[in-house]
């Protein structure tokens, strides 16, 4: 009798975990677990400033009201490697992850996007400033660079002065003429040719702008080598977004405007996913790289052949939740890429 009970309890045992199985082999097939980084239906999401600040600010809100998922968003400079220990669901990065990087992972490409290098929309112009009546400095417009000028110009600060990048672009200033033999002022004036002191100016914190990060990257110099030599890093939080960054950067009436002041040659860095907004209200324009205008040409940047092009990913765990990929899912559907098409980035279909 007790034999035959406990025969039965054993089948039903069986039974249960055989069930349970089927189930857990279900979960994992369909790429989703019960329980993620955040415990239940939150996403939590790591990533660099200018990647988590549009997320936070534009993309998760509309997520939000169509989804009973909450998106959490937050700061890291190895966001991958929190995916990988499960302190959270996904990381976004606007770096190519390498092969060792996605070990266990799972990456998605959900837009495209460039970095962009800009200059005060005077300096590109050119022409001639006036001072008064009296003309002061002419010069060609700053607005194409090649690849090796381009290291040359942000190596500047680890390259001995004599040996530092000199732009090619003609530049003058209006000066007396010395007569060289008698040492004495001729009382003529006339346009000297110049070398401009050009260099960049933005300086993030190492780690803290994937935008910065690629451009350091792609012309194989050393990000935190080179800001060892800056004397200020930014790293206020009220800068975390690029649009606020650029508005504190290219004040209106400060001579930045076209044809409005000196030559200040104040060049940045910028992602293409920022330009169009900025253009409306601060005076900048984008330099070409090679020939090739990131905000015009944008096949170039599908098919890469701008130097500066990027994709954006996601990177999950190979078994995430299924608010995690619900959130996935949502990026990449139509109504997901009009929301990231409608910030700034490009579609991962070229439109």
């Amino acid at each position: 009798m007790w034999l035959k009970s406990f025969n039965k309890r054993v089948v039903i045992i069986g039974k249960c975990i055989g069930i349970l199985v089927t189930i857990g082999i279900l979960l994992i097939s369909s790429g989703c677990s019960t329980v993620n980084a955040s415990g239940g239906t939150s996403v939590k999401i790591d990533g660099t400033w200018d990647l988590i600040s549009p997320l936070q600010r534009q993309i998760a809100p509309v997520f939000d009201n169509q989804s009973d998922v909450n998106v959490q968003v937050n700061y890291s400079s190895s966001a991958i490697n929190l995916v990988k220990k499960g302190k959270i669901d996904l990381a976004i990065t606007g770096i190519e992850p390498t092969s060792a990087e996605l070990q266990g992972l799972k990456e998605y490409v959900i837009a495209y996007d460039a970095v962009c290098i800009i200059v005060d929309a005077n300096s590109y112009g050119g022409g001639e400033y006036f001072d008064g009546s009296a003309p002061e400095r002419k010069a060609d417009g700053f607005q194409n660079i090649t690849m090796d000028d381009l290291k040359g110009l942000f190596s500047y600060s680890t390259t001995p002065i004599a040996d530092r990048w000199t732009w090619s672009g003609n530049y003058y200033s209006w000066l007396p003429v010395f007569d060289l033999n008698k040492g004495t002022d001729t009382g003529v004036r006339d346009w000297i040719p110049k070398i401009p002191n050009i260099y960049p100016q933005v300086r993030f914190v190492p780690g803290k702008y994937d935008t910065q990060t690629l451009l350091y990257q792609v012309l194989g110099l050393n990000e935190a080598a080179i800001a060892k030599t800056w004397n200020k890093q930014y790293s206020d939080s009220l800068l975390d977004a690029e649009e606020e960054y650029l508005a504190g950067e290219y004040p209106s009436g400060r001579g930045y405007e076209a044809g409005t002041g000196d030559f200040a040659y104040k060049i940045e860095i910028a992602s293409r996913r920022v330009i169009p907004i900025a253009l409306q209200h601060v005076p900048i324009k984008v330099v070409s790289i090679n020939g090739i205008n990131p905000l015009l040409n944008t096949q170039a940047i599908y098919n890469g052949s701008y130097p500066l092009s990027r994709k954006i990913y996601l990177i999950s765990s190979e078994n995430c939740s299924k608010a995690t990929t619900e959130f996935i899912d949502f990026l990449l559907s139509a109504k997901g890429q009009q929301t990231l098409t409608q910030i700034g980035y490009l579609p991962i279909q070229p439109n």
